[in-house]
């Protein structure tokens, strides 16, 4: 067993330009790490050694390293530290992938930010009142999407018929997806088991269909061929699906921190509010066959479901409705059959009920995970409206409503906890706001 003292990490970084004399291609960039900490689960000390990272892209996810390429040759270059052994040695070289998988994971955590509640739109995509289908345009937009491992905002341009990237960082164009017909609501699947650790999906509800498109090479199609994706990975099956709303990837267990990801041989499930079906349909991940459905009939009351977020900690589903309420529900178990999935009425609150919660078409809802509160756009009365359930209460309250920000017809949101900043989509100024 080796030293645990030691648990710091130190970053260099370096940027290789086109001009560059190095056999690097112009559009690397090498992340450089000098290590001194312990891995919890690994027990050694790899001082002073460098692990490098490749990255095809500008600002986006970074990638996997062959051992054959890299983890050779870095662990030869542990025989520079000031401490190793040969033991630490041999382990490098018969477990480097899960070392550097571990250090990846190491260097990834942030601390995630709650939503400050400031109210204040710092930046916006788009041009006030102004659409069109040039590249920093938009017309009547519906959702926004963040992927933090392609480095990108993804817009749904429902009148042009696309879905718009924007680059995470500098919130320029970055490319775009043509879905061929009016794109609604995104959602987003982190490190899809069909394409590897790292890759994120988009999902696009139709209307009558779902598209699945491979996020990351509509970014290379755009960036390195000037191309746009049309070709999706999978389209759901004809009358699965009435009118498609808001959805959003629910994680199987075995994919829950991306363990199995290597394998391919488990599936995530796209859940999907079928409002012209009145209820909420289950897609499997991986190929867009429909294995369930939740309807009034389930849940014993009243259901138009029009948005739906998934709380993956407490298996709770938030969903709004078009006859202006929330309902939560609480996933008491699941499986690929109707026989073994059951879920409960939790709490319903909006127009009509006791709590006095006044919704207008709730067109928008996030959930703020760190300070455990609701954030729902009512598309009726342009506002934000804030949420949250006191200590001594069992239901939820307003804390907030702000009308102030003069959006028209807010759809979409999306929160960043990373930044802590909501994401708000103003349709009818053809626009994105940042809001912190």
């Amino acid at each position: 067993m080796l030293p645990s003292n030691k648990r710091t990490c130190s970053h260099e970084f370096t940027n290789f330009s086109d001009n560059d004399n190095s056999n690097n291609s112009p559009h690397s960039f090498i992340k450089r790490t000098k290590c001194d900490f312990i891995s919890e689960d690994l027990d050694i000390v790899p001082c002073s050694c460098h692990v490098v990272f490749l990255d095809p892209l500008p600002s986006t996810s970074l990638l996997h390293l062959t051992e054959s390429s890299s983890m050779n040759h870095n662990v030869e270059s542990l025989h520079d530290c000031h401490y190793y052994s040969s033991e630490t040695i041999e382990y490098l070289k018969n477990n480097g992938v899960e070392f550097y998988e571990k250090l990846c994971h190491r260097l990834r955590q942030e601390r995630l930010c709650p939503f400050s509640g400031n109210f204040s739109i710092i930046q916006s995509l788009g041009v006030y009142r102004t659409m069109g289908n040039a590249d920093h345009l938009l017309n009547r937009p519906f959702d926004v999407k963040i992927s933090h491992h392609c480095s990108c905002i993804a817009v749904s341009d429902y009148d042009n018929k696309r879905v718009v990237l924007f680059d995470y960082l500098t919130k320029n164009y970055k490319g775009q997806i043509n879905v061929g017909t009016c794109p609604y609501y995104l959602a987003i699947e982190k490190h899809d088991p069909l394409l590897g650790y790292g890759c994120d999906s988009l999902y696009v509800s139709c209307g009558k269909f779902v598209k699945k498109f491979d996020l990351f090479r509509a970014i290379r199609m755009s960036v390195f061929k000037n191309k746009h994706l049309s070709r999706a990975m999978w389209i759901s099956e004809d009358n699965e699906l009435k009118v498609a709303c808001g959805m959003h990837v629910y994680y199987s267990q075995t994919n829950q921190k991306g363990s199995n990801f290597k394998n391919g041989n488990s599936t995530n499930y796209l859940i999907v509010s079928d409002i012209g079906r009145s209820n909420l349909k289950f897609l499997r991940c991986d190929d867009g066959s429909a294995i369930l459905s939740i309807s009034s009939q389930n849940i014993g009351t009243i259901f138009s479901p029009w948005m739906i977020v998934v709380d993956p900690e407490s298996s709770l589903l938030y969903v709004s409705e078009l006859h202006h309420s929330v309902k939560i529900l609480k996933m008491e178990s699941f499986e690929e059959n109707h026989e073994k999935t059951t879920f409960t009425l939790v709490e319903c609150f909006g127009e009509n009920e006791l709590n006095k919660i006044a919704l207008k078409n709730p067109c928008g809802m996030v959930l703020d995970r760190i300070s455990k509160k609701i954030i729902l756009a009512n598309r009726n009365a342009n506002s934000l409206m804030v949420l949250t359930r006191p200590s001594d209460k069992t239901f939820f309250e307003m804390e907030y409503q702000d009308h102030s920000l003069k959006f028209q017809q807010p759809r979409g949101l999306c929160f960043d906890e990373r930044t802590g900043l909501l994401y708000l989509v103003d349709c009818s100024n053809h626009q994105v706001h940042i809001i912190s």
